[in-house]
């Protein structure tokens, strides 16, 4: 009799091993057989918030060509080395959201930034306005009245601005990269966008900026998983197209796809794209880039002296003779000098930090949008842009389809593609609009 009770239990064990692996896998494989594929070239944010949104719809695959995704959210050693803090739920709607909707915490993030001279002191200190040089306080007055009221042209590069405006060499070339330095952004930066974050930049006064608590790695990693097939260490060599499917081939593997979405740089896209049509291929070619290097270290000797009547718990200077950009976001005003990891920006590849104080190095493509809009403007660009979205099943996002390269933005365009192949936006009847308008994003009917 316990022969046959054992053989019944083990029996009862058999079969609900079989019905959980035909629940898991072998159901899920035929609830998807039937969907189209979608191949999505980029594993950035505008990629993942493609894939997160399609993939309730369609068989979702991301080909990527690093070791990991999310582009510039990179977080090493529990340090974002790429998008280091954002603002209000008003300057990022859809990343508080999706952060809220995560379940993922952020911490407040007061910031100091200055300028250091030769000699590794500070010439301009933030939140120390009693020892400002009264020449650059004079210019400050005279930079916030023109963010505030200038209705000028807002399309040159903040760069162009400061030289139309007569703003000294100083405030130029240290100053204003400091504050860029905040979103890892060059002086191409558009004086239209940098009018809209000067708000909220630490020079009166010491804003508190955010970050999620364990780094943006955590929201990445929620976009990820629920895309169907990430493939890492996986640059696309070529791709081409025909009327009833598209090939990609990587060093790995050839597939073929129903629909394509490029959620990379158009100088990428011009390489990997066989079959270009007239118009994408003048539209690549009107792009150019500026090449942002971006190190993790430990390396002391690129962190000057202690800062003056400092409150915040982060620090960025920008220093005169090398016009590198370095980030110390373990600074806490009580100590002499911040703590190691830092995190050093600068357009020059070669930051001099001995190989041995290198945790990461990572070089960024950033629009030259200076250099860009010579070829006819953004205008134009947008007007191509518009003519390809969506032909040859081909759809595309990421940073070069919007007017500045902000993390906010990004996001939204790869939610904007996903709007296209039938997925609405998510959170719409909560009250959260885009920040900008669609029109900063190819379609512009998106809102």
């Amino acid at each position: 009799m316990n022969y046959f009770n054992n053989l019944n239990y083990i029996y009862q064990i058999l079969i609900s091993i079989l019905i959980f692996y035909i629940i898991f896998t072998i159901l899920p494989f035929f609830l998807n057989i039937n969907k189209k594929k979608i191949a999505i070239v980029g594993g950035g944010i505008a990629g993942l918030s493609a894939g997160y949104m399609l993939s309730k719809k369609y068989h979702c695959t991301i080909f990527e060509a690093s070791d990991r995704l999310g582009g510039v959210a990179r977080t090493i050693n529990g340090i974002d080395t790429g998008i280091i803090y954002m603002k209000s739920t008003h300057m990022y709607p859809y990343l508080t959201r999706f952060l809220k909707h995560f379940n993922i915490k952020t911490k407040p993030l007061p910031i100091t930034l200055a300028v250091a001279n030769l000699q590794g002191y500070k010439d301009w200190v933030s939140n120390d306005m009693n020892n400002w040089n009264h020449d650059i306080y004079e210019e400050f007055i005279k930079f916030d009245q023109l963010m505030k009221y200038n209705k000028s042209n807002t399309d040159i590069s903040i760069k162009s601005f400061c030289e139309i405006h007569g703003f000294s060499s100083y405030f130029k070339n240290y100053i204003i990269p400091s504050l860029l330095g905040m979103i890892l952004h060059t002086n191409t930066l558009s004086t239209h966008m940098f009018k809209t974050l000067y708000p909220s930049l630490p020079i009166f006064d010491i804003p508190n900026w955010k970050l999620p608590i364990n780094g943006t790695q955590s929201y990445i990693n929620k976009f990820a998983k629920s895309i169907q097939q990430i493939y890492l260490n996986s640059p696309v060599k070529t791709i081409k197209r025909n009327e009833k499917k598209i090939v990609i081939n990587t060093p790995h593997q050839q597939e073929e796809f129903d629909y394509l979405i490029l959620a990379t740089p158009m100088k990428i896209n011009n390489k990997i794209l066989n079959d270009k049509t007239k118009d994408e291929q003048d539209l690549f070619n009107k792009y150019s880039y500026n090449e942002v290097t971006v190190v993790t270290h430990t390396d002391e000797n690129l962190i000057t002296n202690t800062l003056t009547n400092t409150n915040s718990y982060s620090y960025i200077y920008c220093d005169q003779d090398t016009n590198i950009n370095t980030i110390s976001p373990n600074f806490k005003s009580t100590n002499l000098k911040p703590k190691p990891p830092y995190v050093s920006v600068s357009l020059s590849h070669n930051i001099p930090i001995k190989k041995k104080h290198v945790i990461d190095k990572k070089i960024y493509l950033h629009p030259d949008f200076d250099t860009i809009d010579k070829h006819g403007g953004y205008e134009y660009r947008m007007h191509i842009l518009n003519k390809i979205q969506g032909k040859n099943n081909t759809f595309y996002c990421g940073q070069d389809t919007v007017n500045e390269f902000w993390h906010e933005l990004v996001l939204q365009s790869g939610l904007y593609v996903a709007n296209m192949l039938g997925v609405p936006p998510p959170f719409k009847s909560e009250g959260y609009s885009l920040f900008l308008p669609f029109h900063n994003i190819i379609g512009s009917d998106f809102q």
